[in-house]
């Protein structure tokens, strides 16, 4: 006669759902430790398993699919909606790239008023720079948080309305940098989404000081002279203070953002 183990039976009805698993193998470490969770799949080895195997799939998945192209083919849409599997998957390619350069991607679902583009009809444009340092999973920078030479930032976009988008940085010297798109000299396409990351990411140089970081969403795309026409326009008309610097006579949504990078104690 089968001997049953009760205790066994009990702890077998209480596994987690197969999303909560999910979450678990694919955040990053410290979104789970000392919770629920993570206690069961340290006793549990049915779920360990499961853990184990969803992250052997993952690196499946990247070996078959490099991880930039892929991020780059998921910010563009799809036709179809993918399965759960899949979406899953795609979200692992995500943080794993996002990791490796030092982000964990993440938009806050209440977001920060100032990086918020409001439209007509209620829709919204959200914005979140997020910051990365010293190898550390990165979260969305706070508002007057100081920066670092080194640090690794990365944008991250959510909205109801499809548009145009250039980001440009301006340090107190005048001078100009594009930060998105990298690979050309225009505002390039983003699709509305309820969350997507930019493709690419910025490690910060040397310079101190306050500087800017200038984002335009528009209907149609814009060049790279007619941003730093603005740009450089703003910068007179304030005196070269960056804390006066407006941006206007484009057209486009502006959104500046004021930051400031020190050096390490």
């Amino acid at each position: 006669m089968k001997v049953i183990d009760r205790e066994e039976v009990a702890r077998q009805r209480r596994h987690p759902s197969p999303r909560s698993i999910e979450s678990f193998a694919f955040d990053p470490p410290e979104n789970h430790r000392q919770t629920q969770l993570s206690d069961h799949i340290d006793e549990c080895e049915r779920c360990q398993q499961r853990v184990e195997q969803l992250r052997s799939e993952r690196d499946g998945f990247l070996t078959d699919r490099p991880a930039a192209p892929f991020i780059a083919a998921l910010s563009r849409g799809t036709a179809s909606e993918p399965s759960r599997r899949f979406r899953w998957l795609a979200l692992a390619a995500a943080v794993l790239l996002a990791v490796g350069t030092g982000v964990y991607l993440g938009i806050p679902r209440t977001p920060d008023p100032s990086s918020v583009v409001q439209f007509k009809g209620g829709k919204h444009i959200n914005f979140t720079i997020f910051v990365g340092r010293d190898g550390a999973p990165a979260r969305p920078r706070r508002e007057a948080e100081p920066l670092y030479p080194g640090d690794v930032i990365r944008f991250g976009v959510a909205g109801a309305q499809s548009g145009y988008l250039y980001i440009a940085n301006l340090d107190g010297e005048n001078r100009f940098t594009r930060y998105y798109p990298a690979d050309k000299p225009a505002s390039a396409p983003v699709l509305k989404s309820e969350r997507q990351i930019l493709e690419g990411s910025i490690v910060l140089d040397e310079y101190l000081g306050p500087e800017l970081i200038i984002i335009f969403w528009s209907k149609q795309p814009l060049d790279d002279a007619t941003v730093r026409r603005a740009v450089t326009r703003a910068f007179d008309r304030a005196g070269g203070e960056l804390e006066r610097v407006e941006v206007a006579g484009i057209d486009a949504v502006v959104i500046v953002k004021r930051i400031r990078k020190v050096a390490r104690r």
